[in-house]
């Protein structure tokens, strides 16, 4: 079966217990790049990883370093065609 790829930006919402120590989740946040692993835990009292659906937005190449954003692919999974922006 053909299918298509495409790539969006969203937002995520990761929710904690009551009991989430605040002030070490923002101390997390501060000294991590991307600390989302370090956050989805059961230590930092995570509950729940909600997709904001709402907040979908189709990305271009332009956004996306010149590679593709949009893939099309045969029956046998080969890449038929994209929309990377060749140099």
């Amino acid at each position: 079966m053909a299918f298509i790829d495409y790539k969006i930006k969203m937002w995520n919402r990761i929710h904690f217990s009551d009991a989430a120590d605040i002030e070490k989740l923002k101390q997390i946040l501060i000294k991590d790049q991307y600390p989302i692993d370090d956050l989805v835990d059961e230590e930092s009292g995570f509950t729940e990883l909600e997709n904001l659906f709402e907040t979908e937005e189709y990305i271009t190449p332009d956004v996306n370093e010149k590679n593709a954003t949009i893939e099309l692919y045969d029956d046998n999974g080969k890449l038929i065609w994209s929309n990377e922006l060749k140099n």
